[in-house]
């Protein structure tokens, strides 16, 4: 058995060999044969897909839904909306009002079978976006439907009633941490206490199909699309945009507030934050008093990282080069060597 996974040519080069250090992981997990495809533009992709070298696509849209297209089918006349023509799920805030989904869903196989979507939610593309206040959040939500392989072709269970309806009632609600447990250099590092997410149909709070974190900061929202950054742990970018004057003909002093970026890392399957110190926290080495964090503030910055195999990683923020953070298995060591 062989799925064909797509990469979207907005993914930089530079995070080709995580996805493939990736695909080597789910390989050894799962049992299951993954080709990667990376096209180098829409155009290609195109052409994959109408050579049916692609399956499925997960896209979300301005009005937070999230949207599975079965495209397995050899025929484009074929292909269509899963779920009876309906979304997987929808994102709305507390409020519930859509939450907008720009970036590209992350996907690993849940250990229950299906496939586990991580995505992130907010906009910045108007001029009335960059004081835009709304309730933006991470979510992870599970496609619990069945995928079976029979002479070479892929079935995708395509049941309606699959799909999350009961949209935030039918996920755990993780709370993001606000106080601080370390500072260093400007910079502030934040953890959560996870609650559990039970995934099973017996026990308490049953029947779960995911879980969903509230950003924690007024006019929060998801910037670039979310990467696995190592083993199960997957980064979630985002930031309160910068906002400069509002005066069309200023000449002297603008009033202006930067961008203040964060990255928040966490299991994508349950929830949980690392159970051991991925940021150094006190500066330079890691000493082993680091303090563990699952969130850090001010990504603007340089910033040292550890990662699962225990090597340290110096990123350059300004530059933004969280994407050449190694992705090292979890149980298995990666040698990493940038060009």
């Amino acid at each position: 058995m062989t799925l064909n996974f797509l990469i979207a040519p907005d993914f930089a080069p530079e995070r080709f060999a995580g996805w493939h250090m990736l695909n080597t992981t789910l390989q050894r997990r799962s049992g299951i044969g993954l080709h990667l495809l990376t096209p180098a533009s829409a155009h290609e992709q195109a052409d994959l897909l109408t050579a049916g070298k692609a399956d499925l696509v997960y896209a979300g849209d301005l009005q937070g839904n999230l949207w599975r297209f079965d495209v397995s089918a050899n025929q484009a006349a074929n292909w269509k909306v899963s779920f009876g023509g309906n979304p997987l799920f929808t994102a709305k805030d507390s409020g519930n009002s859509p939450q907008p989904i720009l970036t590209a869903p992350l996907w690993t196989p849940h250990p229950r079978g299906g496939i586990m979507l991580g995505f992130g939610t907010g906009r910045n593309v108007t001029e009335a976006d960059r004081t835009d206040t709304s309730e933006q959040s991470i979510y992870a939500v599970w496609d619990n439907s069945k995928f079976t392989m029979s002479g070479g072709a892929l079935t995708v269970e395509d049941d309606a009633t699959k799909r999350i309806s009961g949209g935030r009632t039918s996920l755990v609600h993780q709370t993001m941490g606000t106080t601080a447990v370390a500072t260093y250099q400007g910079r502030q590092f934040f953890t959560y206490t996870a609650l559990p997410v039970n995934y099973a149909s017996t026990g308490t709070n049953p029947n779960r199909r995911g879980w969903y974190m509230n950003f924690s900061e007024s006019g929060e929202r998801e910037t670039n699309n979310p990467y696995w950054f190592a083993g199960p742990y997957a980064a979630f970018p985002s930031a309160v945009p910068a906002q400069g004057g509002q005066q069309a003909n200023e000449s002297y002093t603008i009033s202006s507030n930067v961008e203040r970026p964060f990255l928040t890392i966490m299991e994508l399957i349950s929830g949980a934050p690392p159970k051991k110190a991925l940021f150094d926290t006190d500066g330079g080495t890691f000493t082993g008093s680091e303090v563990p964090a699952s969130r850090i503030s001010n990504m603007k910055e340089s910033v040292t990282f550890k990662t699962t195999d225990g090597s340290q990683v110096v990123i350059d923020g300004v530059n933004q080069n969280l994407g050449k953070v190694p992705h090292s298995p979890v149980g298995s060591s990666a040698r990493w060597r940038e060009r």
